[in-house]
């Protein structure tokens, strides 16, 4: 393998910018996804689709809500498992992923599995004999009290089936509604996959790493721990970092004089003549976002998920979504998919905010203002695809030309100012 560049390649924050939109939104498929990013973050809340479907529509056209789930759960592209907090990973990652079930598992193990060693095996043999079931339909009655009020509540069929999938014995078949459907695991993962060797810790550390690259494209090795999600030191992570380089599988990157490393493919997006495709609608835990505090030293973007916030603490909103186009964050949408109307589904635009010179560099760009609200409106009209609308209500305060934009992507047009009743 040819060793890569010492000395590290110096960018500006905008061509930094562009490089990263035009490597995380060139369109592909589901696996593609998966192949490029390693894995997407999975969460359950659905105010626009779950975390991982905004992820997936924004790099995959005519993607709707639930489209991974065939890839992942049948055609095998991917898994449902544990990464960077619950993730859809790569098929090919798993090998390197078993590393978390040792992480996990001691305390799993000890806490529960080796605590009820007879109620487990009465859990494998149901999976086994009756499986694929959810951890309802376990046919385990027994409660500890201790545990009531906790995450997993009180029931131990649902404290061993975890157990169980912490430590690699059960994976996820499929999601119903949400909730995980457990197997075995032979009888989830493919026999190619499980029979290829176990890495060590320092080699599991040393491709998460570069998984971690290959998620974000470019990624400080100052990162926050949840980017890394690794129960070994920073001391392995920097060694791991420095091994890569050596070997010419990430580069340095100097982003206004801060030190980055990025991913292959990031560079490739750098030195290429592809620009970030159009608008996009970004998902609040994208891998373009994972390195908070990065957005906001490198590229002057500072922001805060605000779901887990008491109402009266949020500045933005409850599901807030960035706004991204060429080599610039342009704004953030406050939104929801409203199931209960009258007329069907409706996307509630209810607060945009333009970022803080985005307005006038919106104006000062190739088409002007005009060009810009001709991408929103093929923006909106993607995004009503994807949640299954056919319009959309937008409340007053949206700035007109923006609403206007919004509501003819939809599909139908709105009077101008006017909140749909019940908005």
């Amino acid at each position: 393998m040819t060793a890569g560049p010492r000395v590290a390649r110096r960018v500006g924050a905008r061509d930094a910018l562009r490089a990263s939109l035009a490597y995380h939104f060139a369109p592909t498929d589901v696996a593609g996804v998966l192949g490029r990013h390693a894995s997407v973050q999975y969460d359950p809340l659905a105010p626009l689709g779950c975390n991982h479907d905004l992820v997936f529509a924004a790099r995959v056209p005519g993607y709707r809500i639930g489209d991974w789930s065939g890839p992942v759960y049948e055609g095998r592209v991917g898994y449902d498992g544990w990464d960077k907090q619950a993730s859809l990973i790569e098929i090919d990652g798993q090998p390197a992923r078993r590393v978390y079930h040792r992480w996990h598992g001691e305390r799993w193990h000890d806490e529960v599995l080796l605590r009820w060693p007879d109620e487990t095996a009465e859990v494998v043999g149901q999976l086994r004999d009756r499986g694929p079931l959810d951890a309802a339909a376990i046919e385990l009655d027994t409660r500890v009290e201790a545990w009531r009020g906790s995450w997993y509540g009180p029931r131990l069929a649902k404290r061993i089936v975890r157990a169980l999938w912490h430590t690699g014995r059960v994976g996820t078949r499929r999601r119903e509604h949400g909730r995980h459907v457990y197997d075995l695991i032979e009888r989830v993962l493919p026999g190619s996959v499980l029979a290829r060797p176990t890495p060590s810790e320092e080699e599991a550390v040393r491709t998460l790493v570069g998984d971690r690259h290959r998620s974000t494209g470019l990624l400080r090795a100052t990162a926050p721990a949840e980017v890394w999600s690794l129960h070994a030191p920073a001391s392995a992570r920097h060694r791991a970092i420095a091994e890569l380089v050596s070997e010419g599988e990430l580069s340095r990157v100097e982003v206004d004089g801060a030190a980055h490393h990025a991913a292959p493919g990031w560079l490739e997006a750098l030195d290429g003549s592809r620009s970030a495709p159009g608008v996009r609608f970004v998902a609040p835990l994208d891998p373009l976002l994972w390195d908070r505090p990065g957005l906001r030293a490198t590229f002057g973007f500072d922001y805060l998920w605000e779901v887990y916030k008491p109402a009266s603490q949020r500045r933005w909103g409850y599901y807030v979504l960035p706004v991204v186009r060429d080599d610039r964050f342009v704004a953030r949408i406050d939104a929801v998919r409203d199931a209960s109307g009258s007329r069907g589904p409706v996307l509630r635009l209810r607060r945009w905010w333009w970022e803080a010179s985005a307005e006038a560099a919106v104006a000062r760009a190739p088409g002007g203002r005009a060009a810009f609200l001709g991408e929103l409106a093929e923006a909106a009209s993607r995004f009503a695809h994807y949640l299954g609308v056919s319009r959309a209500a937008v409340r007053a305060g949206v700035p007109k030309d923006v609403a206007d934009a919004v509501r003819r992507g939809a599909g139908e047009p709105w009077s101008v100012g006017r909140e749909e009743p019940g908005s």
